[in-house]
């Protein structure tokens, strides 16, 4: 009866995003997949992405990973435009875990144009930076885990430039090693730095993983639709 509680209530908070979130994560870098495991599943990072790339969304993975890692990844998204990601975490055994990562999406080679739309002779670039700094613990014995990050993150456009400071908390609940949950609360306390009006908009996100087979795995993220805020956001992969 205890399991059955726990499910509805992370039910409740899958759709819980109906009512908070208007965009769970406002930042492009942040659209990407950052590994090839979770670009492989579609980005569903709550219910199957648990390694060192998810840490920056749901930093409570941090805790289910016990040993040193690091993590270098970089992909050619479009002509012109890169994604990368570095990441080190360093596991405690009192203390609980911790995670250092960088993200960086760049995209070069833009040119300017006048008001008549002619070529200056100029070109520009797009730079999205985020540095990461996430915490997590086992609180249960290999069944629930607790995490917490700051992020700090920089846009630049040309001449203009933007920053936060923003923090992301999360957790996640394995009932075994077939089924677990996890949920990620987003930019519930920010900060905006420079001269910007911007807001970051609090977001939720709710997945379940299971694995009926050693092979075989399914998993379920819910989300807001960064495109129309009426809809919820499903990516469900078989892998």
């Amino acid at each position: 009866m205890k399991k059955f509680n726990l499910f509805i209530l992370f039910v409740l908070l899958g759709y819980a995003t109906q009512l908070v979130a208007i965009q769970t994560q406002p930042l492009p870098v942040l659209y990407y997949p950052l590994g090839a495991k979770s670009n492989a599943m579609g980005n569903t990072y709550s219910s199957l992405g648990l390694d060192i790339f998810s840490t920056v969304l749901n930093p409570a993975v941090v805790g289910l990973l016990n040993r040193k890692e690091v993590g270098v990844t970089t992909s050619l998204l479009y002509e012109n435009t890169v994604l990368g990601s570095v990441g080190y975490l360093h596991p405690t055994l009192e203390q609980g875990n911790f995670v250092f990562n960088i993200l960086y999406l760049g995209s070069f080679g833009a040119k300017e144009t006048d008001e008549y739309n002619i070529y200056t002779g100029k070109e520009f670039s797009y730079n999205n930076i985020i540095t990461s700094f996430g915490w997590g613990r086992e609180l249960l014995l290999k069944k629930l885990y607790i995490g917490g990050g700051v992020k700090f993150c920089y846009e630049n456009l040309y001449n203009y430039t933007r920053g936060f400071i923003t923090t992301t908390t999360g957790v996640v609940y394995k009932i075994n090693h077939a089924i677990w949950f996890a949920s990620n609360l987003n930019n519930l306390i920010s900060l905006a730095i420079g001269d910007t009006e911007d807001r970051l908009p609090i977001g939720i996100n709710f997945g379940c993983g299971l694995k009926p087979f050693e092979k075989l795995s399914f998993g379920i993220d819910i989300g807001r639709d960064n495109n129309d805020s009426n809809n919820i956001l499903n990516n469900t992969r078989l892998v």
